[in-house]
């Protein structure tokens, strides 16, 4: 009977340690948001007696609320009066996340689980975390570490430093007694490749910090039933390994490798191109990374493959790569290193050295540069007056540009807020009939900007 009873309060203790945390963004839909309430209720009804539950914004990060699970007995009356007691902040929190209809940053989990630590790791509790949505990464002032559909973070990101890359973990305190598990909600994925390689990424990131991914589901019943069991995601158990020796920083496709349909069937007036140069100034941030990506690489392997008289060069702005490549024939060359770092997008400074890169040999060849990206260069700037001015000399080096005879084409991939847009509609009008644009808002445009280079 004494071994009973002490056997029957060790658990009790056990259970009572445990805390449950909810990271939640501050932009829902109604019926995901409704999901969210309902499993935060559920908890509280039928969760372990003492056990902590608490609630995190997973956007700013902070704590919205937290109660404790009443020790009487399950869906008991007493149990009810101590939910509906802390029910107010939550259901506050999700009605205004429910009603956001834009929103400059998303689920930013490295921050929130950082503040987590530091608000949990005096005790010694086990702390179960579930993430809700999407397994994302989305942040308008660090556009370098934004994960797009179709894309995920190298390895070189996990092994990283925290200044270096908000997923850096080298230099970061780990999480003991720690699982995380994350309800997607719903399968907006790309493809499953594109689902099975941001599983494996949170997974190792995970590791790297302490702790352990156990679940990965879209299913919230699956998912609550793991962060109050034991069991897990046996998919998660893979032999995944994270590659040490990969060191660069950068997002990377998860879409199936396959010839691109521009190069299967190219406008046949691109292969009458001669005597043409071309530079290529492209916001690599992590908002723009897909668009850039396929419009980057498809111009450039068509019309070195179809128009061997022709040399493309590049500028790249955005996030953490700021870089020039000179222009080249058959291959896009080599850095030419990075230049000094600029904040933020910075189209203007990125036009700038897109129309230096024309050289003597360029004097007697049409010029052609393309202009690809989703931010205005006012990003850049703290004072609204200086972003104007920024703005203004864009639009006057693209006036300079093509009044000596070069051709502008303005790809605006409408990634970010729409008055953005204008200032790319400016350039195409500082550019008169030498301009050029594509609507780069849908994807697939890479067949459009040929057909605009084709009328050199």
């Amino acid at each position: 009977m004494l071994r009973y009873v002490m056997s029957t309060l060790l658990l009790a203790a056990l259970l009572s340690a445990q805390n449950f945390v909810f990271v939640v963004p501050d932009q829902l839909d109604t019926e995901d948001a409704k999901t969210v309430f309902q499993n935060v209720v559920k908890l509280g009804l039928e969760g372990p007696a003492g056990a902590q539950v608490q609630i995190f914004n997973g956007s700013t990060p902070a704590r919205v609320a937290s109660f404790q699970v009443s020790s009487g007995r399950a869906n008991s009356r007493q149990r009810e009066r101590a939910v509906a007691q802390a029910l107010p902040p939550i259901q506050a929190f999700l009605k205004r996340a429910s009603s956001t209809n834009e929103s400059s940053v998303g689920l930013r989990l490295p921050q929130t689980l950082a503040t987590i630590g530091a608000t949990l790791r005096s005790g010694r509790e086990e702390v179960r975390i579930l993430v809700w949505g999407e397994p994302r990464y989305s942040d308008k002032k660090d556009k370098a570490c934004v994960i797009a559909k179709g894309y995920v973070p190298s390895d070189g990101h996990i092994l990283s430093t925290r200044s270096e890359s908000v997923f850096g973990t080298k230099d970061v305190p780990k999480l003991s007694a720690t699982t995380l598990h994350w309800c997607t909600l719903k399968d907006n994925f790309a493809n499953d490749s594109d689902r099975e390689a941001l599983r494996r990424f949170w997974t190792l990131w995970a590791h790297e910090l302490g702790c352990k991914l156990v679940s990965f589901e879209s299913d919230h019943s699956v998912a609550m039933e793991r962060v109050t069991g034991d069991s897990q995601d046996q998919r998660l158990l893979s032999a995944a390994t994270l590659n040490r020796s990969d060191t660069v920083l950068e997002m990377r496709s998860t879409m199936p490798s396959e010839a691109p349909a521009a190069l299967k069937k190219v406008d046949p007036r691109i292969a009458g191109l001669a005597g043409v140069d071309i530079n290529i100034v492209v916001d690599v941030s992590g908002s723009n990374t897909a668009p850039a990506a396929e419009t980057e690489k498809n111009v450039v392997d068509a019309v070195h493959k179809f128009a061997p008289d022709v040399r493309v060069g590049k500028v790249t702005h955005g996030g953490v790569r700021y870089a020039t490549h000179a222009l080249a024939s058959k291959e896009v060359a080599p850095e030419k290193g990075y230049e000094q770092e600029v904040s933020g997008c910075h189209p203007e400074w990125a036009i700038e050295r897109g129309v230096a890169l024309f050289d003597e040999r360029s004097r007697t060849r049409a010029r052609v540069l393309i202009v690809i990206g989703d931010v205005a260069t006012g990003e850049a700037f703290a004072d609204e007056r200086e972003a104007i001015r920024s703005e203004a000399r864009a639009c006057g080096l693209v006036t300079g540009f093509c009044t000596t005879g070069g051709r502008l084409i303005v790809v605006y991939t409408g990634r970010s807020d729409a008055k953005d847009k204008v200032f790319y509609e400016d350039l195409l009008k500082a550019a008169g009939t030498r301009g050029s644009f594509v609507d780069g808002t849908h994807g697939g445009f890479t067949d459009a900007v040929l057909t605009a280079l084709a009328k050199e």
